[in-house]
Parts: C-alpha cells; sequence; structure tokens
C-alpha cells in the first residue's frame, strides 16, 4: 500500500504520539498482526504481543517518556522515521540519570496500511553513557539542533530563489508532491510547479531579497520581484523538510500582471 506524503506525516504524527502515551499497546497498534520491530541488533519483537513488551521495556524505565518526530524520509520502498527520546532513567534499577538520545527507524508498510517490519537503530555505546553520566546539558543540544535546522531551511530557500534568477528550475530543490498556491495559480506536484517557473522566467528580469525569516521547518521570504509588468513585492511562506520544500503559499498583488494582456504566468 502506498501513502501519500501529507498520510505518511499523519502516521508518523500518531505514532509518536503513541510512544508519549505511556501505553505500549498503543505503540503495537501501529504494526501489521505479524509485524515485527528489531531494534538495534536485539532479536526482532514479532506480532503485536512482542511488540507491546519492547515499547513496555522503554516506558518502565523512563516513566517520563517523551518522543519527538525529528524527520522524517521517503527511501524508495522503505520510509526513515527519525526520532529524539528524552527520559529520566527512573524505572526498576534505573540510574536516575536524564537521557537524551537521537535513532531512527526504517519502515515496510503492508498492503493493510500498517508497518509489517521496522529495524530501529541508536547509538548503543552513547546510551550507554547517559544511563551511567546523563545527556548533555539539553539547552545545548536543542539549540545545536534549532540552528542546523535553521542554516538547512535557508539554504534550501536560497537554492530555490536561485534557481529562480538562472531560470534553472530544474535545480529547485522540490518534493515530488510539493503544493503551490499563488493568488493567479495552484500547481500541484514539481513537474507542474517547474513549468510554471519556466514560464514566469519569460516576465522576470530579477529578483531582490529583502529578509528570510525561519521558523522552525518554515520559513517566509520576503522579495522584490523586477518584471516587465514593473516592481512586484512579493511574500511567500515556503515550508522545508529532509531538504526539499513540500510546500509554498505565495502573497502579492496580482494587479499589473492581470491587468496586462501580455500576463503570461505568475508563480
Amino acid at each position: 500500500m502506498t501513502l501519500s506524503l501529507v498520510e505518511l506525516q499523519d502516521f508518523a504524527t500518531r505514532y509518536t504520539a503513541a510512544w508519549c502515551s505511556r501505553n505500549p499497546a498503543m505503540v503495537a497498534a501501529f504494526f501489521s498482526e505479524d509485524g515485527s520491530l528489531r531494534v538495534n541488533d536485539d532479536a526482532p519483537a514479532v506480532g503485536r504481543d512482542a511488540i507491546t513488551r519492547v515499547a513496555f521495556s522503554f516506558m518502565s524505565a523512563f516513566p517520563d517518556l517523551q518522543v519527538v518526530m525529528e524527520d522524517l524520509k521517503v527511501r524508495g520502498e522503505h520510509i526513515e522515521y527519525h526520532w529524539i527520546l528524552t527520559g529520566t532513567n527512573a524505572g526498576p534499577e534505573g540510574t536516575g540519570q536524564r537521557v537524551r538520545i537521537r535513532g531512527s527507524e526504517k519502515w515496510r508498510f503492508g498492503v493493510d496500511g500498517w508497518i509489517t517490519s521496522s529495524q530501529g537503530s541508536f547509538d548503543a555505546t552513547e546510551y550507554r553513557r547517559q544511563l551511567q553520566r546523563g545527556a548533555f546539558p539539553e539547552s545545548r543540544l536543542v539549540d545545536g539542533v534549532m540552528d542546523a535546522m535553521r542554516e538547512q531551511v535557508i539554504q534550501v530557500v536560497e537554492t530555490y530563489i536561485d534557481s529562480l534568477r538562472r531560470n534553472d528550475p530544474s535545480s529547485a530543490p522540490l518534493h515530488p508532491e510539493i503544493v503551490c498556491e499563488f493568488p493567479t495559480n495552484t500547481y500541484r506536484g514539481a513537474a507542474s510547479f517547474r513549468q510554471g517557473l519556466t514560464q514566469f522566467a519569460s516576465i522576470m528580469k530579477s529578483i531582490e531579497v529583502i529578509r528570510l525569516v525561519v521558523d522552525g521547518e518554515h520559513c517566509v521570504a520576503i522579495v522584490n520581484i523586477d518584471t516587465i509588468f514593473g516592481l512586484i513585492p512579493f511574500a511567500e511562506h515556503i515550508h522545508v523538510a529532509n531538504g526539499e520544500i513540500l510546500s509554498i503559499r505565495g502573497y502579492c498583488d496580482p494587479r499589473p500582471m492581470l491587468s496586462s494582456a501580455n500576463t503570461t504566468v505568475s508563480p
């Protein structure tokens, strides 16, 4: 069964919430009846009962366990779900240390729409170290993650804008299922939007970036676009994930373009 990007994001969001629910059976419910979950080099847990026991082992070890989805990547026939786990090892025989560890799961889906196999992995050596000595200060780690995310979002947006300047839409980092909404057109899919960008190049002279405002995976690009119809102030809300643009919502006054008989397309 093939899930769309929107469906995958919804599935991963609900799966993340299940890990935070303190109900291990809720995690197992995301797997097929004979699905399997393997953690690092451990033997696979096969079936929902076995998967429930694996989830219970983490939830009991970390009574305050929290999981955050960090990334979701489509890799051919499988999906990579990246997470950050935080919690205090205060369960039975726990060390009392605070743990914050990154990991991932490689999912394959069955025809029933549930996970048939998941290969989980994380740095076991770092995990054991944190159990004994604790995680690094959380603020330092969070700041590092946010800085890295911000730089990636800026890089993707700048690459997109540069592709417009060079009239090279093929180099724009677009997700295949991108959705772009503008005052004069809506594009669904990378091929459709690239065609629109090619047409837009015929009326564009230059782009001046005024400001990029970044918040997590989202960027608002404030630009001035010089066109054959004159200078048009423009704003775009751009959603970036996994190094690709998932969606764009553009805002401008389209009247200069619409009033001309020679209007082609506005991106």
